[in-house]
C-alpha cells in the first residue's frame, strides 16, 4: 500500500472519531440540483443521490443497483469529478455555501468524497477521495498554498 493509500485510510479512520456528532447538511443550490437532475437522467440506475457537506468535507453520495451499477460507477465518478473540478462549483458551492457554514475565517477547502451503495444495503462500497491539497496539514498559510485541486484521487473497495 502506497503512502498516499496509508494517508487516506488514516483520514477515513479519523472523521468519524473527530466529527462522529456533526451531522451533516443537505446541498441543495441550483447547481447541485441541475447537476443532479442530469446526472439521475443520464443513468437510471441510481436510485438515490445525496449531495451533504459537514466540516469533514462535501459528500457525493450514490444508492445504486441493477445490471449495470458497477460498470456504470467509473463514467458516474467522471462526470462527478468534472463537476467537482468545475470552478463555478467551486465558487458557489465551496466558497458561497461550504464556508458561509464552515471556516469563515480560515476558508480551508473540504476533502471531497464520492460514495457508491452498489447494492442498497446502506453501506459505502466504493469510495473516491481528493483534496485540494497537496499535504493534510493545512495548519499555516504556507502549506495551504501547496495546491492540488481536487486532481488527485485515491479509491477504496470496501466490497471485497
Amino acid at each position: 500500500m502506497n503512502k498516499l493509500h496509508l494517508w487516506a485510510l488514516l483520514v477515513v479512520l479519523l472523521i468519524p472519531v473527530l466529527f462522529g456528532c456533526t451531522s451533516s447538511t443537505n446541498i441543495s443550490t441550483e447547481q447541485v440540483k441541475i447537476f443532479k437532475k442530469s446526472i439521475q437522467a443520464d443513468h437510471k440506475q441510481i436510485e438515490k443521490f445525496q449531495v451533504k457537506m459537514s466540516p469533514a468535507g462535501i459528500e457525493f453520495n450514490y444508492v445504486m443497483e441493477g445490471e449495470n451499477a458497477e460498470s456504470d460507477m467509473q463514467e458516474i465518478f467522471e462526470k462527478t469529478k468534472a463537476f467537482i473540478q468545475d470552478p463555478e462549483f467551486q465558487k458557489d458551492t465551496i466558497e458561497g455555501t461550504y464556508f458561509e457554514k464552515y471556516y469563515k475565517k480560515d476558508r480551508i477547502y473540504p476533502q471531497m468524497y464520492v460514495r457508491f451503495d452498489l447494492d442498497g444495503d446502506e453501506h459505502t462500497d466504493r469510495l473516491y477521495e481528493a483534496s485540494y491539497y497537496q499535504t493534510p496539514d493545512v495548519s499555516s498559510e504556507a502549506k495551504r498554498s501547496l495546491l492540488d485541486k481536487y486532481q488527485t484521487w485515491s479509491y477504496m473497495d470496501y466490497a471485497k
